[in-house]
C-alpha cells in the first residue's frame, strides 16, 4: 500500500506538471487578448514586473513597491511597524523624487535614555531643491525639560524651556523654570541642518520667560504656588507679576461614596485676578455632582452640575446603561429658564456580550449593542443607533468578523472580514461601507505542495513559459493569486483585478513579496499596501506638517513647558 501511495503521488505530480504550462500555453492561443493589454511588465525596464519585495535586515524591514519608473517607493521600518517608517524614497506621481526621515519614541521599539520621556525627529525634503528642507526635533525629559527645533524662511527658531527641582524638607520642595523663544527674521542668519553651519547669532533667543514655584504635599492636601514673568509683549505696560497659587483635597471613601475632591485656586494674569473654587463628590452607580465658584472682575458666577453614567450587568452577558447630565448656571443673577439650565440628552442602552450568550459561535470580542438618544421636549427620540462586532470562531476552515453601526442619523456603516483555507488555497475578504466610500478587498491564493512547485518550475523552463518561471525559487514558500479591490482613491473607484505570485523564503535572511503579472489598473491605479489602500505620500506630509506647527509655537506668546511644569 505504501507503495502504490507513492506512485500515486507522482502520476497525480506529473499530471499537474503537465497540465499547467499547457493549459497556460492553450489559453493564449485561444484568443484571451486581454492579457497582452493589461500585461503588468514594465516598460523601459526589460523583465521586470510591477512587485512590491520585503527583505527582513536584523530589526528593519525594508519595503519596496514598483511599479513603473514614476511610481515607486522603497521604506525602512523598524520589524512590525510598517505603518510607521523610518525613512522613504519616493516617487508616486512622476516629477520630484521625495524622501522623508522619522522618529518617534512613542511609536518605536527603541528605549530611551533615563530621564528622557519623548523623542520625536522628522525631515522631509526632494531632489529638486535639497537646500528646501522641512525638518523638526522635539525632545521631552523631566522636570520641564523641553526644546523644539526646526526651521523657518531659513533661520532657526524654537521653543526650548528648563527647570530645575530642589527638596528642602519633608512634602516641601522649590521649583525653578525658563522658557526660551526664537522667532524667525527676515535677514537673521540662515541655518539648514544638512547645508549650513551653525552660528552662535542663530541660536540667540528672542524672549526669556522666567518662574519660580513652590511645591508640599502632605495628608491634608496639596499646595503649589508659582509665580511667573507676564509676556514679553506686556512687561512695558504690566510691571506686576502673573502667579498660581492652588490647594487640592481628596478624601477617603466611604461606603458607596467615593473620595471627595476639593480645589481652590487665585490666579493673575495681565494684572486681572481671578479666583475660583471646585468641589466634588462621586457617588454610587456613576452619580456625580459638584459645585462651581468663580469670581472674575468682581462678578461671582455659581454653577452646580451633576451627571450620571451607570452601567449594570442584568443577567450574564446583558448589559443596560444610561449617561445624561445636568447644570444649573448663573444662580447668583437673574437669568431665564433656558439660559439658566443645561440638560444632555439622556441616552439608554443595552449591550449583549455574545461571546457569553452564544460561546459555541461567537468567540471574544463579539457583542451586539443599540442605544437610543432621549431630549428634552420631543415626544421621540432625537436618534437611535446599533453596533455589532462579530469575531466568529473557526468554523472548520472558515473565520468570519464582522462589525457595523447604524449611527444617529440613520447612515449605516460596516466592515466584514472572511478567511477560510483548505487544500493549500487560502481566500481572503475584507469589506466596508461607509458614508465616505465603499472599499473591498478580495484574494485567492493557492500553495502547491514542494514537490508540485519543483516540477512546475521544471517543466516550465522547458517550456520557456517566462511567467512560470518565477517558481524557481525552490527555496520559497510560494503561492498564485489573484485579487480584486476596489477604493474610492484608487482606479477611479472601479474594481480592479491583479493576477501574480507571492513568495517568502528565509535562509538566514528573509525575502518575501510578490510579482503582479496582469493588472487591469496598471495605467492609471496606483502602487496598492497589502491591505489594498493606494501607497502615498503620508510621512512626508507629517514632516512638513510637524515643522509647520513648531513654526506657529515659536511665534506665540503661550505658557511654555517649563511653566506648566511648574503647577504640575
Amino acid at each position: 500500500p505504501q507503495r502504490r501511495r507513492r506512485v500515486q503521488r507522482a502520476v497525480r505530480l506529473s499530471a499537474w506538471a503537465c497540465s499547467l504550462p499547457l493549459a497556460v500555453k492553450l489559453l493564449a492561443a485561444s484568443g484571451w487578448r486581454e492579457w497582452p493589454r493589461h500585461s503588468a511588465l514594465v516598460p523601459g525596464w526589460s523583465g521586470v514586473r510591477p512587485n512590491r519585495t520585503v527583505v527582513t535586515l536584523g530589526p528593519f524591514e525594508l519595503d519596496a513597491f514598483i511599479k513603473d519608473p514614476q511610481h515607486w517607493k522603497v521604506a525602512l521600518a523598524e520589524k512590525g511597524l510598517s505603518a510607521t517608517p523610518a525613512a522613504t524614497v519616493s516617487k508616486l506621481e512622476g516629477g520630484n523624487t521625495i524622501f522623508s526621515v522619522s522618529y518617534d519614541s512613542d511609536l518605536s521599539g527603541v528605549v530611551l535614555p533615563k530621564g528622557w520621556e519623548h523623542v520625536r525627529v522628522s525631515a522631509a525634503g526632494n531632489d529638486a531643491n535639497f537646500s528646501e528642507l522641512d525638518w523638526a526635533l522635539d525632545v521631552k525629559g523631566e522636570k520641564g525639560r523641553h526644546v523644539s527645533l526646526t526651521s523657518d524662511d531659513g533661520t532657526l527658531v524654537y521653543d526650548a524651556s528648563v527647570g530645575v527641582e530642589v527638596p528642602v524638607g519633608k512634602g516641601l520642595s522649590v521649583r525653578y523654570a525658563v522658557d526660551a523663544k526664537r522667532a524667525a527674521k527676515p535677514f537673521g542668519p540662515k541655518f539648514n541642518p544638512l547645508t549650513s553651519d551653525l552660528q552662535m547669532e542663530a541660536l540667540r533667543p528672542d524672549s526669556l520667560r522666567q518662574g519660580a514655584g513652590l511645591q508640599y504635599q502632605s495628608k491634608a492636601g496639596g499646595f503649589k504656588l508659582g509665580v511667573l514673568e507676564p509676556p514679553p509683549s506686556q512687561l512695558s505696560s504690566n510691571r506686576s507679576l502673573d502667579y498660581v497659587a492652588e490647594y487640592k483635597y481628596k478624601g477617603s471613601r466611604r461606603g458607596l461614596w467615593a473620595a471627595p475632591e476639593a480645589t481652590i485656586r487665585a490666579a493673575a494674569a495681565g494684572g486681572k485676578p481671578t479666583y475660583g473654587a471646585k468641589v466634588g463628590l462621586q457617588g454610587p452607580f456613576g452619580l456625580f455632582s459638584g459645585l462651581d465658584i468663580k469670581l472674575q472682575e468682581g462678578r461671582p458666577a455659581v454653577t452646580a452640575h451633576g451627571r450620571i453614567n451607570m452601567e449594570r450587568e442584568v443577567v450574564p452577558g446583558i448589559t443596560l446603561s444610561s449617561s445624561t447630565a445636568l447644570a444649573a448656571k448663573e444662580l447668583l443673577h437673574r437669568a431665564t429658564t433656558g439660559e439658566r439650565m443645561e440638560i444632555r440628552p439622556l441616552t439608554l442602552g443595552t449591550k449583549a456580550d455574545l461571546g457569553t450568550l452564544l460561546p459555541k459561535v461567537a468567540g471574544k470580542g463579539s457583542e451586539l449593542a443599540a442605544y437610543t438618544i432621549l431630549e428634552p421636549g420631543r415626544t421621540r427620540p432625537a436618534g437611535v443607533g446599533a453596533t455589532v462586532k462579530l469575531a466568529g470562531k473557526a468554523m472548520g476552515p472558515v473565520k468570519i468578523e464582522a462589525a457595523g453601526l447604524l449611527d444617529r442619523e440613520g447612515r449605516p456603516s460596516g466592515s466584514v472580514k472572511l478567511r477560510a483555507s483548505a487544500e493549500g488555497f487560502h481566500a481572503r475578504y475584507e469589506g466596508s461601507k461607509s458614508p465616505f466610500g465603499q472599499r473591498q478587498y478580495a484574494e485567492l491564493a493557492y500553495r502547491p505542495p514542494r514537490g508540485l512547485q519543483e516540477a512546475v518550475s521544471a517543466v516550465s523552463k522547458f517550456a520557456s513559459l517566462g511567467p512560470l518561471d518565477f517558481l524557481g525559487i525552490m527555496s520559497s514558500d510560494s503561492a498564485a493569486f489573484v485579487r480584486m479591490t476596489q477604493s474610492p482613491e484608487d482606479f477611479e473607484g472601479k474594481p480592479r483585478v491583479q493576477v501574480g505570485f507571492q513568495y517568502d523564503f528565509n535562509r538566514g535572511l528573509r525575502v518575501h513579496g510578490e510579482d503582479v503579472l496582469y493588472d487591469t489598473g496598471k495605467d492609471t491605479g496606483g502602487i496598492l499596501d497589502e491591505t489594498g489602500r493606494p501607497v502615498g505620500h503620508m510621512e512626508h506630509a507629517l514632516a512638513q506638517l510637524r515643522a509647520s506647527q513648531l513654526q506657529k509655537l515659536s511665534k506665540t506668546e503661550e505658557v511654555g513647558a517649563g511653566q506648566l511644569w511648574l503647577m504640575e
